[in-house]
């Protein structure tokens, strides 16, 4: 059985993007979003399970298919700033209401038009990969409905490939987060003593003589010399299989100043398992990743 025989029904959704879609700003090129601003979209809570339920919207017109239960929703969004539209995430044997429905969330009112009991986040980190979108007017496109020819076998394929592959790095950084969307400190604390750790050898296996700097705050954790060479590295570890961060000010700020191109970026992915190193230059780092704030810290002006 071919890996799109196993999802039975699936249609493709379209809506804006949000980092997190539990009632966080959305961006889109969508009128109602441009007339009331990133906070009045309904799509914000496509994510935020209501008494064990998950509530989805779509820009009108909703699909409205013929079997309204039992299908896999692929919802995708562009990224700002992008081109095409990424996977940001799936139900599961969801069921369509054929009309936009009302609840409320605290004082607003919002709409879903489609519903499921199980889902699948894929948080920012990991919607790597953009891809044209198939959908030509409205938000809606059948990907697959058994019995009936589709001419999109090939683009479900590979984002069932992409679902299946991503699944268990979601399920890692959702362990990892405290749900504010950073780690709780002591997962981080244990990803990244066991990240310098792995560094630190690695480093030392090639020759190096190998400092730590963490304490200093200086923007990097580990002085590595070997002869004339001495590199500033900062490291980084995840338990997932994806590399990503969450960089200080500090750290940014050693990157965008490094002269002499001596910093480096070590991230540790499947930190826990069989670690993986990914190093990156200053360029690199700052070229391969965007740097997305999260949180702002408040003073009196």
């Amino acid at each position: 059985m071919s890996i799109a025989a196993q999802y039975g029904k699936v249609v493709l959704l379209k809506t804006a993007w949000s980092e997190f879609y539990d009632g966080d700003p959305i961006s889109g090129n969508f009128g109602y979003l441009k007339k009331h601003g990133p906070k009045s979209g309904h799509e914000k809570y496509n994510f935020a399970s209501r008494r064990g339920v998950y509530h989805g919207y779509c820009p009108p017109p909703g699909p409205k298919p013929t079997q309204p239960s039992g299908w896999t929703v692929i919802w995708v969004a562009k990224k700002p700033g992008t081109k095409g539209v990424r996977v940001v995430g799936v139900y599961y044997d969801a069921t369509f209401s054929g009309e936009y429905v009302g609840f409320d969330v605290g004082d607003e009112d919002i709409s879903y038009c489609v519903s499921a009991k199980s889902a699948l986040f894929i948080p920012p980190e990991l919607r790597s990969e953009a891809f044209a979108s198939p959908v030509r007017s409205g938000s809606c496109c059948y990907l697959q409905i058994p019995g009936t020819p589709s001419k999109y076998r090939r683009l479900l394929t590979k984002l069932l490939k992409f679902i299946e592959a991503t699944q268990s790095d979601a399920e890692s950084l959702k362990r990892e987060s405290s749900g504010t969307g950073f780690p709780d400190s002591e997962t981080r604390r244990k990803a990244e003593k066991a990240a310098v750790d792995f560094v630190t050898n690695h480093y030392k296996k090639n020759g190096y003589a190998v400092k730590s700097r963490e304490s200093e705050h200086v923007g990097f954790d580990l002085e590595a010399r070997r002869g004339k060479t001495i590199l500033r590295i900062e490291v980084k570890g995840t338990g997932s299989a994806v590399p990503y961060a969450y960089v200080t000010a500090n750290e940014r700020k050693a990157a965008l100043g490094d002269r002499d191109s001596t910093w480096l970026m070590c991230m540790v992915t499947d930190v826990h398992s069989t670690p993986q190193l990914h190093t990156y230059t200053s360029k690199e780092f700052l070229s391969t990743f965007s740097l997305d704030p999260i949180c702002y810290r408040a003073v009196l002006k």
